[in-house]
């Protein structure tokens, strides 16, 4: 494998699979290892042979056979994912000991995450910590990396920051781009402005090395955060990470232009970015592409389309997305108002931290409107707001007192609350409290 290594760097001959195979198959029949290695490559790619992943672990297993560590790593990998032979964690664990034991420091790595993740195998962080161990005793980065994480996670492990950046920083010394990227947050979430630039340093330097999470998370903080309101820096990482499709980067990118607020407004462009990143999965774009279908941006309203586009996102937890349905529903715009999806839908956005849905679902109790009117209720759900920071609740919560809204009327209490609304910043309280002194309304 070596001496081919050395021939491609040299050789200007053209690629050639067929004659490749060819070559490979008469060093496969004499049992040359590497070469039964090359040719499962082949079919398990589909390159330079047709496609035949029965054929491919046929030739896995003979290179395996004579002690070929990449392809006992292979056969880990194919029977811990089930691709092209039945999954078996067991099978896979053996592989992986295999490959280690013939000297595969990346092995302990594949161990060392099936304990860490307890699959295939019983779950044992005691046991993950010692086979990433293993690899960072060899000076492996990946495996500094995870010692790093175990002692910032406290997995084995008791938790301490300062430990987990040493191993980080001697993972990240060896170029490794994803430890400088834990790394850099870490210092960056350190309140120490001589760390933070650090933080920076080691931010950039990963995202230089194309790690598309360093990329968005630098882009950010030249929006919002250290890097303090450099559009222009923030943009090109940005989209750099956008390019590698790491759909964060994409929906930011998207919400940049859709609103405008800080570069000028596209709203093609966002749609596009939008849609690339719900072709990643990534449901908050769903949430955001979803405006475009609800007021016609682009495209002609579909009501249906944007409904669908919502459910998803708010299946996935999103907040925004709920408490969107919720207000469909319960205006009956475009759709036939349905309080019992109503109530589902603000419920969820409430337990997927949108609070403010509490204080609207409290209205519905106070007022009696699509559910049976209960002031107990409504009281007990504004408090809920004021535990979870909603200004409105208490606000509402004096109202109730000051009318006498299915309570008797207790200016006292009506007061106290507007106090915590307007010590929360919510100015129509102040305003409130403002005209009852005014007034003389209470003594």
């Amino acid at each position: 494998v070596k001496e081919a290594a050395e021939l491609s760097r040299c050789s200007t001959l053209k690629q050639d699979y067929a004659k490749a195979a060819v070559l490979l198959e008469k060093a496969s029949a004499l049992n040359y290892g590497p070469a039964q290695y090359q040719l499962g490559v082949m079919y398990e790619s589909g390159i330079g042979k047709e496609k035949n992943m029965k054929t491919a672990v046929e030739y896995f297993e003979k290179a395996a056979s004579r002690g070929s560590i990449e392809a006992q790593i292979a056969l880990g990998n194919l029977h811990e994912t089930g691709t092209g032979v039945e999954q078996d964690g067991e099978l896979a664990m053996m592989w992986y000991r295999k490959a280690f034991a013939n000297g595969s420091i990346p092995a302990a790595l594949h161990i060392g995450r099936l304990y860490e993740a307890g699959k295939h195998v019983k779950l044992s962080l005691k046991d993950a910590f010692e086979w990433y161990t293993k690899a960072a005793d060899q000076n492996n980065p990946a495996g500094l990396y995870n010692v790093g994480r175990c002692y910032l996670l406290g997995y084995h492990v008791e938790k301490d920051r300062n430990e987990a950046l040493k191993w980080l920083l001697k993972a990240s010394d060896l170029g490794l781009a994803k430890a400088m990227h834990l790394a850099g947050s870490l210092y960056l979430d350190s309140g120490n402005q001589d760390l933070i630039k650090e933080g920076m340093v080691l931010l950039e330097q990963s995202a230089s090395k194309g790690y598309s999470i360093a990329q968005f998370d630098l882009g950010m903080e030249y929006i919002n955060g250290f890097g303090g309101n450099d559009i222009n820096t923030a943009i090109l990482w940005l989209e750099k990470a956008a390019a590698q499709n790491f759909p964060e980067a994409l929906d930011n990118l998207g919400q940049l232009y859709y609103t405008g607020e800080l570069v000028p407004r596209d709203y093609a462009k966002a749609k596009n970015l939008f849609e690339l990143a719900v072709d990643q999965g990534y449901k908050l774009a769903n949430h955001n592409l979803s405006l475009y279908y609800l007021d016609g941006i682009l495209v002609e309203r579909d009501i249906e389309k944007a409904i669908q586009l919502l459910e998803e996102a708010s299946k996935a937890g999103v907040a925004a997305s709920s408490y969107n349905l919720g207000f469909l529903y319960s205006k009956g715009v475009h759709v036939d108002t349905d309080y019992d999806k109503l109530l589902h839908y603000w419920n969820e956005a409430a337990k997927n931290g949108m609070p403010i849905a509490l204080n609207d679902l409290a209205r519905l109790y106070e007022t009696g409107i699509g559910v049976e009117k209960n002031i107990e209720k409504a009281l007990s759900l504004y408090l809920e707001c004021i535990q979870k920071k909603v200004p409105e609740g208490a606000f509402n919560i004096g109202r109730i007192y000051e009318l006498g809204i299915g309570v008797p009327t207790d200016m006292e209490k009506a007061i106290h609350y507007y106090e915590i609304a307007s010590e929360m910043g919510f100015a129509r309280a102040s305003f409130v409290l403002g005209t009852i002194y005014e007034h003389g309304y209470y003594e």
